[in-house]
């Protein structure tokens, strides 16, 4: 009774079946203004959403002796591009249509990039948007570039890299930025993989301040209302705790009517479970020209890990990345 589903329309209740014909039953919109009294329900319709997750690593050139990448499929395909150690600049990162700074500097210049919408028949699609050279395999030997390598094209260009829909599946690539004229190019290389979300446990306004029960979900998505049109951002603040650790920053998704006029959007950060634990996730709302000051809206929430989803018999996961530090910009 009152455990509820995080929905686009709020949160529905369980308010049972009583014997009379008259009143509330089943599933019905929560009192409105007041919280739901009961626990999150992980939503069925995103079991099995596969997402992807990207690395950023260097070579000695911006060395991170602290962050040694660890993983034996990503050292497997350094070491094809004849790279012995790999030095993580940023951790693992969820991809979406919102582009990822890749590099940002006045010496080399600036690199991003983004998943961009396919139909469900064609692969994952990474576009690279940069003043750089994509290589998508390790050179032939002969000294000849490999078929997929693509040059880079005039001050910017758009590159992609296709990764099958496939969970487990792993690609690692090299782009080399440009810099300036004369200058000695930066070499960085961009792992992926495909992660499947398995079990998601919907969070949304109504959890703030509370403490919720998870329970045998593989994620955990906050899903928090707002409109980046106006300025206003959310954002990871802390996360204290190791049974979940953050899947990416914030993704946001807008929301328009019938006649494409957008009407706010929603932010969305995911968290993968990782033990049986507590933690405490909080987010911060304020303007990207206002970082320095406090902010105007918050959102914090305990989550009490008490199972951990069972992986299915023979499903395929990748290694996880190296460390849980923060990124380097």
């Amino acid at each position: 009774m009152n455990d509820y589903y995080q929905t686009p329309w709020g949160p529905i209740c369980w308010v049972g079946q009583p014997v009379v014909l008259w009143g509330s039953h089943g599933w019905m919109p929560c009192s409105q203004g007041r919280p739901p009294a009961g626990q999150a329900l992980p939503v069925p319709s995103t079991e099995g959403k596969l997402i992807v997750c990207a690395e950023v690593l260097a070579s000695g050139s911006l060395a991170t002796p602290d962050r040694l990448e660890k993983s034996a499929w990503v050292l497997a395909g350094l070491k094809g591009f004849g790279v012995k150690e790999g030095h993580v600049q940023q951790d693992w990162l969820h991809l979406g249509k919102e582009s990822v700074t890749i590099h940002d500097t006045k010496r080399w210049g600036t690199a991003e990039m983004r998943l961009t919408p396919t139909s469900a028949d064609k692969p994952f699609a990474i576009e690279i948007i940069g003043r750089g050279t994509l290589l998508t395999a390790p050179r032939k030997q002969d000294g000849a570039p490999a078929d997929s390598a693509t040059p880079g094209i005039g001050p910017k260009a758009a590159q992609t890299v296709e990764l099958p829909k496939q969970a487990g599946a792993t690609r690692l690539v090299k782009y080399t930025l440009e810099g300036l004229p004369f200058d000695e190019r930066l070499d960085l290389y961009l792992a992926f993989r495909v992660e499947n979300l398995g079990r998601i446990l919907v969070l949304g306004p109504e959890a703030n301040g509370k403490s919720v029960a998870v329970k045998n979900v593989d994620t955990v998505m906050i899903r928090l209302p707002g409109d980046a049109a106006a300025g206003f951002i959310w954002s990871v603040q802390s996360v204290q705790g190791k049974a979940v650790e953050t899947l990416g920053g914030v993704e946001y998704e807008d929301t328009s009517n019938p006649l494409g006029v957008a009407l706010g959007g929603t932010f969305k950060t995911l968290l993968r479970v990782q033990q049986k634990g507590r933690a405490t996730v909080t987010l911060e709302c304020r303007r990207l020209s206002e970082e320095d000051k406090s902010a105007g809206k918050s959102f914090k929430v305990r989550l009490n890990v008490q199972s951990v989803a069972a992986k299915p018999a023979g499903e395929q996961t990748a290694e996880s990345g190296a460390g849980s530090g923060k990124s380097r910009r």
